[in-house]
């Protein structure tokens, strides 16, 4: 494979089948999207880590040919974001080296808003001061932004190395990072965002996403304000994805378990009761 990466990420990370465990949700479903997932980044010829958002950024930094703009919502050198309220996934191959990238953060904002949260610049730097001259601000106008509160994700930063764009990751990799976050911190909503200069209904499809408007701006990304469109879904229209999506597999689970990832969804269950 060729790789841009010069450096590797700041840590290894764990595998993220060692540390699964789902403490909310729907546990026979999201066990066997685990299991279905697992199985797919292998035949992949990818094992997906756990790691700091920290661990992503510098994998952007090692892949700026490939992975042009990282989101600043994600972004540890603008913001102090709390380890406990974000995750990155990053995909290695045989050799160790770094094929893809997905990253999360979440946000509990209670009775505000996501639209609150963008005006006031929170979404991007949380509690600190408001960002310094020259740096990111967001504004959206999107009209559902008010009605996403409570607990959400963002869920972005997804990246595929050329080399192996075409297995499949950039369907598999958006939906693990929200049943992730639903798995782990009980998220209500999740976020995601598509650059409009490159957007079509077939790459949201692939996302899983049903609901996309227009717009969210971000300036001071680089000389012409960077205008995006919101995909977003509630808890409902994340299972009724997820559903879909593991029926269409069936038969790659049943393999799976064949070959005894039986194991693997008996631990994810086991573990809902921890």
């Amino acid at each position: 494979m060729t790789s841009t990466a010069s450096e590797p990420p700041v840590s290894l990370g764990r595998p993220m089948l060692e540390e699964l465990q789902i403490n909310f949700g729907p546990v026979t479903l999201l066990g066997r999207f685990f299991l279905l997932a697992d199985t797919l980044l292998a035949k992949a010829g990818v094992t997906l880590y756990r790691v700091s958002l920290a661990d992503a950024v510098a994998t952007h930094a090692a892949n700026v040919g490939s992975w042009h703009v990282f989101p600043p919502m994600l972004d540890t050198r603008l913001s102090n974001i709390p380890s406990e309220e974000s995750y990155g996934l990053l995909g290695r191959n045989e050799d160790g080296d770094v094929v893809c990238a997905q990253g999360g953060r979440i946000y509990d904002v209670g009775h505000r808003s996501f639209a609150d949260i963008v005006a006031d610049q929170s979404f991007i730097y949380g509690s600190q001061i408001p960002p310094a001259l020259g740096r990111p601000v967001a504004e959206v106008t999107a009209p559902s932004a008010s009605l996403i509160a409570k607990r959400f994700v963002y869920s972005g930063a997804l990246w595929v190395h050329p080399d192996y764009r075409g297995r499949h990751l950039t369907t598999l990799l958006p939906r693990f990072s929200r049943c992730y976050a639903l798995a782990k911190w009980d998220t209500q909503f999740t976020v995601g965002m598509a650059n409009e200069s490159n957007f079509s209904e077939r790459l949201v499809a692939a996302y899983g996403y049903q609901k996309v408007e227009r717009r969210f701006t971000i300036q001071n990304l680089g000389p012409e304000p960077m205008s995006l469109a919101i995909l977003w879904m509630n808890r409902e229209d994340l299972i009724d994805d997820l559903t879909r999506f593991v029926d269409a597999q069936v038969p790659q689970i049943d393999s799976a378990v064949g070959d005894g990832g039986a194991q693997h969804q008996a631990r994810f269950l086991a573990n809902r009761n921890r």
